[in-house]
């Protein structure tokens, strides 16, 4: 499991300046881990037996958003890991 504050990216309670001299791939592995987080933490939610239809259904859609954005934050991320390279 993802700890957050360690794998938080900037502009998530850090300051302006943390920005400063970052890449784009480390900013990108940033919101990566951010997004893995989300996606665990709706996983956990939809394993709520109890969850009533109303909440579990914009989870689920949250959900696939998550999923989406997460593949491509992965790909533009490995992208300029291989334009640095």
């Amino acid at each position: 499991m993802w700890h957050f504050r360690r794998h938080s990216p900037a502009g998530l309670g850090v300051g302006q300046g943390a920005l400063v001299g970052r890449t784009a791939a480390s900013l990108l592995e940033d919101a990566a881990c951010v997004e893995h987080v989300a996606m665990a933490h709706d996983g956990s939610a939809l394993a709520t037996a109890d969850l009533p239809s109303d909440p579990r259904g914009a989870i689920e859609r949250q959900a696939e958003g998550l999923k989406r954005n997460h593949a491509q934050i992965r790909l533009l991320r490995d992208e300029a890991r291989r334009v640095r390279a």
